[in-house]
């Protein structure tokens, strides 16, 4: 697996040329990570893709924590 730092630059390479999809699957792979701000990310992409709903729920990528 990637480390975090390359992961992050790959998503953020893939939102600059407009591939948002690819992008959110490749931070998606950071949820385990513990990250607030992974998931601040996804819903900021979800947003630029204009889907709202999923930006707002974005709960879905959480990690359960038992």
């Amino acid at each position: 697996m990637k480390d975090k730092g390359s992961i992050m630059q790959a998503a953020q390479q893939l939102a600059a040329k407009g591939q948002i999809d690819k992008a959110i699957s490749e931070l998606v792979k950071l949820v385990d990570a513990r990250d607030g701000n992974i998931l601040n990310s996804i819903g900021d992409l979800y947003l630029r893709k204009g889907d709202k709903k999923e930006a707002a729920g974005g709960g879905k990528h959480q990690r359960n924590e038992g």
